[in-house]
């Protein structure tokens, strides 16, 4: 089997990620304002650091919102879902830095692509590595 890689030009490149900066610009705004008081108020009240609190969060969050999936009907609908509430917790749980791990998944979606029988030895040799280092 043959694979081809599309590769974008960099105007198209550039346009992908303003438009993601955008999004995440609003989400930001929106969201992280008020979740950010409430990670505040929980972090004075526990003494851990707000970033903890909203790691914490996250693990916590994490198991109703997988087990809601269920519930989703197969196809793109939990494949929207899936995306969103990653995406919901990596925000939570890593705040701003949440980007590095967007540029990560694309790198393993990339594999999956072009490596399909050897995508789980290169995700672990690159993204689970540098994950632990963060």
């Amino acid at each position: 089997m043959q694979y081809c890689v599309f590769v974008a030009p960099p105007t198209v490149c550039k346009a992908v990620l303003g438009a993601f900066s955008s999004v995440a610009r609003c989400f930001d705004l929106a969201i992280g304002g008020p979740i950010f008081a409430l990670l505040s108020r929980g972090s004075e009240a526990s003494g851990l650091h707000v970033s903890q609190v909203g790691f914490l969060a996250a693990v916590l969050a994490n198991c109703p919102i997988a087990a809601a999936t269920r519930w989703l009907p197969k196809g793109n609908a939990r494949h929207i879902y899936g995306t969103v509430t990653t995406l919901s917790l990596l925000a939570l749980a890593y705040g701003r830095d949440v980007q590095q791990f967007v540029y990560a998944g694309a790198l393993v979606y990339f594999f999956m692509r072009v490596f399909p029988g050897d995508c789980g030895y290169l995700t672990w040799a690159t993204i689970f590595t540098y994950q632990v280092y963060l």
